[in-house]
């Protein structure tokens, strides 16, 4: 059977404004996945971190395109980049994307590595996006005082525990949001467009194989599947 019609909600359409220069320079998988995580990497890191050139950022989940894009953000706003992810491969994604240094946070103490490459000093901002119980206090321990922690993810969690002592006493700010506005959908789009933003995508299959697709992602290291319409024309 084919779809020639579909519909779908109001609110999950956008207007981008101006040139537009992705609808040429991106095919359909990539817009997707961009579309999907880089508005929100940029809403934490450049709308609600602040993030300064300079500064130094810790990215949480390195290997997932939240976390690879979130590097990408980074590194477009001039701050060094320590990626942590829980596997060596995972790391390496990291790595791959841009970051200066890279942890594996179920082989070695985050916090110990953190103060290593910053002379003791810590991170700027962190950059959260699984909300791991085991995690997290290690990366409010690994944050410089007056530091900023923001996240948008809680796949790993999403209850964690909280040092309110170290939050009060060494000044940090802790705030969680998306991103889906129209304006940083654009500008996500855009900075892909231009190179600024990559995407990693395990695999694209046909809208048709979508059974196939739910059975792939029942595996937790499947990374991102998109299904592509486009695929299915003849």
């Amino acid at each position: 059977m084919q779809t020639t019609l579909a519909s779908c909600p109001r609110n999950h359409f956008y207007r981008l404004y101006g040139r537009a220069a992705f609808i040429e320079r991106l095919s359909f998988a990539e817009s997707s996945a961009i579309s999907q995580h880089a508005p929100m990497a940029i809403n934490l890191l450049e709308d609600m971190a602040g993030l300064r050139q300079g500064e130094t950022v810790l990215i949480m989940g390195a290997g997932g395109n939240l976390g690879s894009i979130g590097i990408q953000v980074a590194k477009a706003l001039g701050a060094r980049v320590i990626c942590s992810a829980g596997s060596e491969a995972r790391v390496d994604i990291g790595m791959g994307f841009g970051a200066d240094f890279g942890i594996n946070y179920n082989d070695r103490d985050l916090a110990i590595e953190v103060a290593s490459f910053t002379g003791g000093r810590g991170v700027d901002v962190v950059y959260d996006n699984i909300a791991n119980p085991n995690t997290f206090p290690k990366e409010i321990a690994s944050m410089a005082d007056g530091g900023r922690l923001v996240t948008a993810g809680a796949h790993g969690g999403p209850v964690v525990a909280l040092d309110a002592d170290a939050v009060a006493g060494r000044g940090l700010t802790l705030r969680g949001g998306t991103g889906r506005s129209a304006e940083q959908l654009s500008r996500a789009m855009n900075w892909a467009a231009s190179g600024k933003i990559n995407v990693h995508i395990s695999r694209i299959l046909p809208l048709s194989a979508a059974r196939e697709a739910h059975i792939l992602m029942e595996d937790p290291g499947a990374g991102k599947i998109v299904l592509d319409p486009t695929l299915d024309r003849g």
